[in-house]
């Protein structure tokens, strides 16, 4: 009798040692699954903000060379303003729209 209550006890603890461990492996996967989810958006918004970076780049680059081409145009923009690559500011203050 002894004996099947010592069993008894050692199995009741180590199926519950068992579940503990497995509960903790659950809480660990689902913050590895959160840190992948984040690292995923974080990657992401990196992508998006070289694409930006790149574009604008793109952008300024296209905007300096219709400079190049037709300077009147842009005589009476100051070098700090940004410029709208769609609307160009002629010298009487009208805007001039092209696609």
């Amino acid at each position: 009798m002894k004996i099947i209550k010592c069993i008894k006890r050692s199995l009741l603890k180590n199926i519950k040692r068992n579940q503990f461990i497995l509960k903790k492996q659950k809480e660990l996967q689902e913050k590895q699954k959160e840190q992948e989810v984040q690292q995923k958006e974080a990657q992401s918004q990196q992508q998006q903000m070289i694409y930006v970076q790149w574009n604008e780049g793109q952008v300024q680059q296209d905007v300096k060379i219709k400079q190049k081409k037709n300077p009147q145009k842009y005589e009476s923009l100051s070098h700090k303003q940004k410029i709208d690559p769609y609307i160009n500011t002629v010298n009487g203050g009208e805007t001039e729209k092209y696609c």
